[in-house]
């Protein structure tokens, strides 16, 4: 795995995530983010929900945003939260 392009923050707090899980149904979900940066963010506990390539909505405070996932880690990893 190359470097980064850019720096990410460690830092906790809550979202909702929604999003369409891997078997195709709809699912919310209130986790925490392990870190941040400009493009993006780790997030808690979704290893078993999302699917790599799929799209999830973010909201934070009232604001929302869709992303794609880039990363999944592998559960039972010490990865498994964090991309």
């Amino acid at each position: 795995m190359g470097r980064r392009g850019e720096q990410r923050i460690a830092i906790s707090f809550p979202v909702v995530v929604r999003g369409v899980d891997r078997r195709g149904a709809r699912f919310q979900f209130i986790t925490k983010t392990l870190d941040i940066s400009f493009s993006g963010a780790g997030l808690k506990g979704l290893t078993d929900v999302v699917a790599l390539g799929s799209k999830i909505e973010i909201e934070c405070r009232n604001e929302k945003a869709l992303y794609p996932v880039v990363w999944v880690g592998q559960n039972g990893t010490p990865n498994s939260d964090r991309p």
